[in-house]
């Protein structure tokens, strides 16, 4: 047995993308974050996964609220249905926006509001998860949000879920690669890069990426990440 992960990075809801071309004009909706949710919800599903977790940036703006709000909902009370838990966090397209989408949704939580870190645990068959999150209040933050992450951990597995700029300086949620090793978490899921890392299996922490392609100076393979967790 093992335990199924399902990690989406950033989705940008309301944002088209750019610089199609004209081949794949036709295409545009097809090729949309919305079209790229909706099949992520059916693997979710088919993948019989336990628990859905999505690093910020989940809307692109405030002004696409109304827009995203059902494909949000409908999207979660789908996996709802089957049994899968939904976490979030918020990234700084978002602050404001995710809060109120979900604020109705029982289905799916939203962790470290109010710029707090927060802890989720969650229990299966096949043994513990403890999830930590950290969301932006507002746009822009240039402190490290590590600062005021609590030290102690418990036995189960520990994942971290952040939205930020790694090693940069940022109005962001700078964060190091130091600090995130000295965070005393098992795995990293980070958002807001658009570009994924190469994840190991042995250290599977670092950037998502977008869930579908948005630009075409960003080029290279996009989806969610599948994780399986066997044997602790």
């Amino acid at each position: 047995m093992s335990i199924k992960i399902l990690a989406i990075g950033d989705v940008h809801l309301g944002r088209k993308p750019s610089r199609l071309p004209s081949a794949l004009h036709q295409r545009a909706v097809a090729l949309s974050p919305q079209a790229a949710w909706e099949k992520t919800i059916a693997l979710a599903i088919n993948e019989t996964v336990d628990v859905v977790v999505m690093l910020g940036d989940v809307v692109e703006s405030d002004s696409d609220y109304f827009e995203a709000l059902p494909i949000v909902e409908k999207g979660v009370s789908a996996l709802a249905e089957h049994g899968i838990s939904v976490l979030m966090i918020c990234g700084n397209h978002d602050a404001k926006t995710l809060p109120t989408v979900v604020r109705n949704m029982t289905e799916a939580t939203l962790l470290g509001q109010g710029e707090q870190w927060q802890s989720h645990r969650i229990q299966t068959p096949e043994g513990e998860l403890t999830f930590w999150g950290w969301s932006f209040a507002q746009r822009y933050y240039s402190d490290s949000p590590l600062q005021t992450l609590p030290k102690q951990r418990d036995s189960s597995l520990n994942i971290g879920l952040l939205h930020c700029d790694r090693d940069q300086s940022s109005d962001y949620a700078p964060v190091t690669s130091q600090a995130l090793k000295d965070a005393n978490m098992d795995i990293w899921l980070l958002g807001h890069v658009h570009q994924p890392d190469t994840l190991s299996p042995t250290a599977p922490s670092g950037y998502l990426g977008t869930l579908c392609g948005l630009d075409a100076g960003e080029p290279g393979p996009r989806g969610p990440w599948l994780m399986e967790i066997k044997a602790g």
